[in-house]
């Protein structure tokens, strides 16, 4: 069999390559307006799909090329909910560019029939396929065929040089995951069938720059290991066992699992750093190596710096401090050395008055707005009515109600993610109405709690009776019977952080139009309850679990700015109201007032 040449599928043809001279949608507005072949409705119909993807870029016209791995690239970074719309008028907006698109030879033309198929693609495509795979893998074929490569002669570089092409050249929200859909489709046909073909793997669409511990020495893989032990909470009589030895570089109270697994990918990337930087990573027989010498620190935090952009906070100081405690804890470095660097560590603190990021800012301030916010609110019980819709595959209903519950949990009680998640019938569900029938508290204890302290929480009667229907009708679905967690996982675990997480923000996403993460669910918590009373940060702080004030007061100082900008509008608008009539006697050129070409 022939062969392939990446470039033989990657090639786009000389008609669809992006030119310097690239017309912007303004001059494709003008263009439409031309085209008398078509009908008054049809050009308006293009007209208007040009002047709305313009409006959803957030940019003028003739700002906007009209080049497809542009649009690509951005046009379909939020759904058509973000932008007040349903799904088939984004669309029809969709569709339309493509036909301007192709017009102006800047898209692929249609996909033509199968019947240009080779015998042994054509082969191929004659087994069954699940939904979705089939038109992926068709035009994967096409292209192989067009280039003379048989089935048994593609790679993954065939794969990843049609990917690259179909970004460049049509137009579509799956741009970036073809790829993946035909490795799926492809694997899935080799082994249902027993078919001799070789591997095929999607390209990463994320390079990752740091590396398993197994990329360095198994001596630097056991420390790393004494290290997670150390820091690990500790069960049963351990706790009594090591409390003689807290105090030679073992914490007293063992860190939350998620704050060990922080602390680990920290070590991650320190040691990818300093590799990147040049140091060999057979060099790293230790963590000691990460530490000393004292440049070792610098290359680290340097690049970490560099990729992130910023000084202080965030990775850049997760990074460093985990570096301070394997110096000051783990290795025992003493004198100048550790005083250094637990000065750079100190130095990359966050401001402690600097509230939310950037990013997070601009989350909560899509998330307050009236009709997201109105939106949210009521999604717990529409994802649940949903799920009530006749046809939805058992499982599919299942999950919309397990999402449905934790979105419920988190507006009326806005637990961290990790006790959410942690929810166990036996243990923090407590029905105290007299019969025990109906589910009346949430309780968990300071153990079990970042701030170690208590959480005892009543919970109205239809989030109640919201809960209660997900445990008796959709969560068996999900769940064997060993499995004791409300939101439960695989196995007799409970939902992953990630998969939660991903299906929190995917439905979000899809319904309201933000990007939401679980910890934004506390922040809109707090904003909701500061709108209806303004400055209670120790209510918020107390709703939030924050042992400090200040934390509560430094984060959400936000809302109560943007109240006061409120308030100065109304002042200003009711000022204008007052003044309308001197403003008009003055427009009048009565003494003393100023006339238009200047004061008198």
């Amino acid at each position: 069999m022939k062969a392939l040449d990446p470039r033989a599928v990657q090639a786009v043809p000389a008609e669809l390559a992006t030119r310097p001279d690239t017309p912007s949608f303004a001059a494709a507005l003008a263009a439409v307006a031309g085209w008398s072949d078509l009908a008054e409705t049809r050009r308006r119909d293009l007209a208007s799909a040009l002047s709305m993807a313009a409006k959803m870029l957030g940019l003028p016209s003739a700002a906007v090329p009209c080049d497809t791995a542009w649009l690509n690239a951005r046009l379909f970074q939020r759904p058509a909910a973000a932008f007040g719309m349903g799904p088939r008028r984004f669309a029809n907006i969709v569709g339309g560019l493509r036909a301007v698109l192709r017009r102006l030879g800047r898209h692929a033309p249609h996909r033509p029939s199968g019947a240009d198929l080779s015998p042994a693609w054509a082969a191929l495509l004659s087994y069954d396929l699940h939904a979705g795979q089939t038109g992926g893998l068709r035009a994967f074929a096409r292209a192989c065929t067009a280039s003379g490569v048989a089935p048994d002669a593609v790679s993954d570089a065939t794969l990843a040089a049609w990917a690259a092409t179909e970004r460049q050249t049509r137009l579509g929200q799956g741009a970036g995951r073809r790829a993946a859909i035909v490795a799926r489709a492809w694997e899935d046909l080799r082994t249902r069938h027993g078919l001799d073909l070789p591997p095929l793997r999607a390209p990463a669409r994320r390079q990752p720059y740091t590396f398993p511990f197994t990329h360095y020495p198994s001596s630097f893989q056991e420390d790393v290991q004494r290290f997670a032990a150390r820091l690990a909470p500790r069960r049963g009589g351990d706790i009594y066992r090591t409390r003689s030895t807290a105090g030679a570089g073992r914490p007293r109270r063992g860190l939350r699992e998620q704050t060990v697994k922080t602390r680990l990918f920290a070590i991650r990337q320190a040691a990818a750093l300093l590799v990147r930087s040049g140091v060999p990573a057979e060099w790293l027989r230790s963590l000691r190596d990460l530490v000393e010498p004292l440049n070792h620190v610098e290359r680290i935090l340097d690049g970490i710096e560099a990729r992130s952009g910023s000084t202080t906070g965030g990775q850049v100081n997760t990074v460093a401090v985990t570096l301070r405690i394997i110096a000051e804890h783990h290795v025992g470095l003493a004198g100048e050395s550790l005083e250094t660097i637990r000065r750079w560590a100190g130095e990359t603190r966050p401001p402690a008055a600097q509230g939310p990021t950037g990013k997070v800012r601009e989350r909560i301030r899509a998330l307050v707005q009236p009709h997201a916010h109105a939106r949210l609110l009521h999604l717990p019980e529409a994802l649940m009515r949903r799920a009530r819709e006749p046809g939805l595959a058992s499982q599919e209903a299942a999950r919309l109600a397990r999402l449905a519950v934790a979105l419920e949990i988190l507006l009326i009680c806005p637990l961290r993610q990790s006790n959410l998640r942690g929810l166990r019938l036996d243990r923090h569900l407590r029905r105290l109405d007299g019969r025990g029938r109906r589910l009346t508290h949430l309780v968990i204890g300071a153990d079990e709690v970042k701030n170690h302290e208590p959480i005892e929480w009543p919970v109205p009667a239809a989030s109640a009776a919201l809960i209660e229907t997900y445990i008796a009708q959709y969560r068996p679905l999900l769940a064997g019977e060993a499995n004791p967690y409300l939101l439960p996982g695989t196995d007799d675990r409970p939902l992953s952080a990630n998969g939660f997480a991903q299906q929190l923000k995917k439905v979000l996403l899809a319904e309201i139009g933000i990007a939401v993460h679980p910890h934004l669910m506390r922040n809109f918590a707090a904003w909701l309850y500061l709108r209806q009373h303004e400055g209670a940060y120790e209510d918020v702080s107390r709703i939030l679990g924050h042992r400090s004030l200040d934390s509560a007061r430094n984060f959400y100082i936000l809302f109560d700015k943007e109240a006061v900008a409120a308030r100065l509008d109304k002042v200003v608008f009711a000022a204008r109201q007052e003044t309308r009539v001197l403003a008009r006697a003055a427009r009048a050129g009565r003494p003393g007032a100023w006339r238009q070409g200047g004061p008198r």
